[in-house]
């Protein structure tokens, strides 16, 4: 059977639009109801121009657009920031006491908190007005965040301090991380330090080991024991502020409690002391001794490090005082 005129124009026509789709490719599949919908407008596109099949023009141009928009809708679904992908886990939630928020990296949207969870590099954390976190992260400082609290997490070991305060406690200088903050940049020496937002300015305190402030107005060194106030446009301000301090306290409300189980006394001193802010000091070599050879055994877990401290030492035949910022140590009358 001869084909007449209008068949063979719209053979070509069929041609032209499949060689069209295929030139497209493949795209990523969209969710069930926004291919339905692109379907449905395909469809509707198309028996509006095949009505008019004898302006085959029109037909050619009409079931190209349709193509184009099926296209574009799936390319616009597929680089929706619904869900924006992760970038590399930079921490894990350690502690969570009370009830936080976190925005992933292209969302603009805040999701709950929940234990154990990874952050991304990218992602946004906030705190409650009464809730804390401690995040620990994947090149080893822990970070505790205190409430009303809002940190970012950048690139390069990089964070954020939009708002409230931030904890550092790192073992070492290795451990590369620093806070950016309004007025400056902080970076540690191998340190526990506190950052803290204020309305006009940032103060940065130092319990152990020290760190540097790169502001506006010059670097500063600040040792252990002081408190630095950078301002935007002032001059910096320092003042003293002992380890032990109360201004230190709510950061054992969200202390990690590590599984002492197995632990010797001395092990689990030098972890109290560090959390109280306090140094370890034995009456007698016979008191130290003492301590290297008795093994904990059981859990804190639940208890603040204050509180660990006065139960566990009242489980041995050895007494502890708290003087100033020493933690000292000695043989009960009994045992010696």
């Amino acid at each position: 059977m001869e084909k007449n005129h209008e068949d063979e124009g719209m053979d070509r026509e069929d041609q032209e639009l499949a060689a069209l789709l295929q030139a497209v490719g493949p795209r990523p599949r969209p969710p069930a109801g926004a291919e339905a919908s692109v379907r449905a407008a395909v469809e509707t596109e198309w028996r509006s121009v095949v009505a008019g099949r004898n302006q085959r023009r029109r037909v050619t141009a009409g079931l190209a657009m349709a193509a184009s928009a099926a296209v574009a809708a799936i390319a616009l679904w597929a680089a929706s920031p619904l869900s924006p992908p992760r970038g590399e886990p930079v921490a894990t939630v350690a502690v969570l006491a009370g009830s936080a928020e976190y925005q992933p990296a292209g969302s603009n949207a805040w999701e709950t908190l929940s234990g154990s969870r990874e952050i991304a590099q990218g992602d946004t954390i906030r705190t409650a007005p009464d809730a804390r976190v401690a995040l620990a992260l994947e090149q080893g400082p822990v970070l505790r965040l205190d409430r009303a609290t809002r940190l970012a997490f950048g690139r390069d070991g990089r964070v954020d301090l939009a708002g409230g305060a931030v904890y550092v406690d790192s073992d070492g200088p290795g451990q590369d991380l620093i806070v950016d903050t309004p007025f400056g940049a902080v970076t540690h020496l191998g340190t526990q330090y506190e950052a803290r937002l204020l309305p006009q300015a940032v103060a940065v305190a130092v319990r152990e080991g020290r760190i540097r402030v790169d502001g506006r107005h010059g670097e500063a060194m600040v040792p252990a024991g002081e408190r630095l106030t950078l301002t935007g446009d002032g001059p910096m301000q320092r003042t003293v502020l002992s380890p032990y301090a109360e201004d230190w306290d709510w950061v054992a409300s969200v202390a990690p409690v590590p599984a002492i189980d197995g632990w010797t006394l001395v092990e689990f001193l030098e972890w109290a002391g560090r959390e109280t802010g306090r140094e370890v000091s034995f009456e007698t070599p016979a008191a130290a001794e003492a301590a290297r050879t008795i093994v904990l055994h059981g859990s804190v877990q639940g208890l603040s490090p204050e509180a660990a401290l006065d139960a566990i030492m009242s489980t041995t035949r050895l007494r502890h005082q708290r003087q100033g910022g020493v933690l000292r140590i000695g043989l009960t009358a009994t045992a010696s």
